[in-house]
């Protein structure tokens, strides 16, 4: 599982406006994982969410989802 999202991480740093872009798994669980990303603006949000590397890596990994997968968005308070 780890693996197929580990492949998103280094091309996705690279991405005009990526501030962080991390790979988490749950000490608890280990097949519970998430990214924990911050971009530059919503521009650079929306043109990430839009690449062609996310939308292959999402439909890859459909295979080994148990569920839908769910974000939640955050900004910076201090």
């Amino acid at each position: 599982r780890s693996q197929a999202l580990a492949q998103l991480v280094p091309p996705t740093r690279l991405e005009a406006g990526c501030l962080q872009y991390d790979l988490v798994q749950s000490p608890e669980d280990p097949h519970d994982l998430c990214i924990l990303e911050r971009w530059e603006d919503e521009t650079t949000l929306q043109t990430h969410i839009a690449g062609e590397a996310l939308r292959r890596m999402l439909g890859d990994a459909r295979a080994f989802m148990d569920g839908t997968p769910q974000g939640s968005r955050f900004r910076q308070v201090i």
